[in-house]
């Protein structure tokens, strides 16, 4: 694998045992790769050993050639990646978007491809977009569909398999530019489907979905699903859907994000939030942002961080932070910086901390990994909401992490026992 200028290897990263031998595999985006086509794109499966990463199987690369559709310039295809481990169904499954994706002369419609591994054979690809048989609304220049992806099991359907959740924040909604959406996509693993797929779309103008569709709310910009305790049957999966463009008040672009709860039936609509909700801390400034990114930690309490990156604090303008809330508790607010015991650095200027948030389960600690890329060459807060560790920094070149290269935490993934 040799990497070339301005790939932007590392973009985006998730992790799982796609090979089922138990150890953790790694899949990364290259976005800017040249295949030769400009900024076509890539992604990387990388796999675990007991010997290590990438030390007795040899990685795979991925193209959209090699996914159902096609490599094409300035596509940037593995922008975004996820990943479902075997469920019982036989195969994991990869999904990369390239919200870049062109139809004819129509640009930046977007495009999900999904990849099923059989051990370490990709199998069954297919390429999903806003045209695709059964898949609601229908692709627009600028939709910029596979922004955002994420995995979740019983959302539409309750057969145990993965299904796909995909932003589309360019989405136009009748004349409200880039209002934004999020589809959902089932049957995304064996064989492909006969007719049409079995989707559903989401808007703020959804029912049962808070606040209301507005030019530039960009709803479905970032998207997290918890999907601990996966193999419990009936289990009420909790989603996170962020809309950094959403004006409050007269405050353009302070940002929302609306939560939802799915157990087979669809997205059901609990709270729209906002810095302005009761019991939130801090207030909706203009250009605050709040949702640029969303996770969710389950278990026996959901837990809901929010990334604010553009959050001034006194005078650092774009120093940015993270709240937690209980999912179904929103005055349960708690505010993290830059100045948060454990995380590197002060706060300043343009620090841009909580892009991005990630949840990760581990046992026996759970943490929230908080990016910080432009603070020097990046670190990450590990802020752990376990009793009994203490919250601290990764910092390139320290404590046994690799040194050299820039923006270190521009995205973050860890292997989650799915229980």
């Amino acid at each position: 694998m040799r990497l070339g200028i301005a790939d932007h290897f590392g973009w985006a990263v998730a992790t799982g045992d796609i090979n089922a031998d138990t150890c953790a595999d790694l899949v990364v985006g290259a976005p800017g790769e040249d295949l030769p086509a400009t900024d076509a794109g890539a992604v990387h499966v990388v796999y675990g050993s007991l010997d290590g990463l990438n030390a007795d199987i040899p990685s795979e690369h991925l193209t959209q050639s090699d996914s159902a559709g096609a490599s094409e310039a300035g596509d940037h295809f593995g922008q975004t990646v996820a990943v479902g481990e075997n469920l019982g169904q036989d195969t994991t499954v990869v999904v990369a978007g390239a919200p870049d994706e062109n139809s004819g002369a129509t640009a930046d419609i977007g495009a999900v491809n999904i990849v099923n591994f059989s051990d370490t054979i990709p199998v069954q690809p297919r390429q999903v977009t806003q045209n695709t048989a059964g898949v609601p609304g229908a692709a627009e220049a600028g939709d910029r569909f596979g922004a955002s992806l994420a995995l979740g099991v019983d959302i539409l359907r309750n057969d145990s398999g993965w299904e796909l959740l995909a932003g589309a924040p360019g989405e136009a909604v009748g004349s409200r530019a880039a209002a934004g959406s999020v589809t959902v996509v089932s049957e995304i693993q064996g064989f492909p489907p006969t007719g049409t797929w079995e989707a559903a779309s989401y808007t703020q103008d959804s029912p049962g979905v808070g606040g209301a569709v507005e030019a530039g709310d960009r709803f479905g910009a970032s998207l997290a699903v918890g999907n601990r305790n996966i193999h419990t049957a009936g289990s009420n999966r909790r989603i996170a859907v962020g809309s950094p463009g959403e004006d409050v008040g007269s405050r353009n672009a302070a940002g929302a994000v609306n939560l939802f709860r799915a157990s087979g039936s669809g997205l059901q609509g609990t709270t729209a939030l906002t810095q302005d909700t009761a019991g939130v801390g801090d207030s909706s400034e203009t250009g605050d942002r709040f949702g640029t990114s969303v996770s969710v930690m389950s278990g026996s309490t959901h837990r809901l961080a929010v990334g604010t990156p553009y959050e001034d604090l006194g005078s650092a303008t774009n120093a940015g932070i993270v709240q937690r809330f209980n999912f179904d508790n929103v005055a349960s607010d708690n505010v993290l910086n830059q100045n948060s015991p454990g995380a590197a650095g002060v706060v300043h200027d343009d620090s841009f901390y909580g892009s991005p948030v990630v949840a990760l389960e581990g046992d026996p600690e759970r943490v929230l990994l908080i990016g910080n890329p432009l603070h020097a060459t990046g670190t990450v807060h590990v802020v752990s909401v376990t009793g009994g560790f203490t919250s601290r920094a990764w910092l390139p070149g320290v404590g046994g992490v690799p040194g050299g290269g820039t923006r270190f935490g521009r995205s973050a993934s860890g292997y989650d026992d799915l229980g």
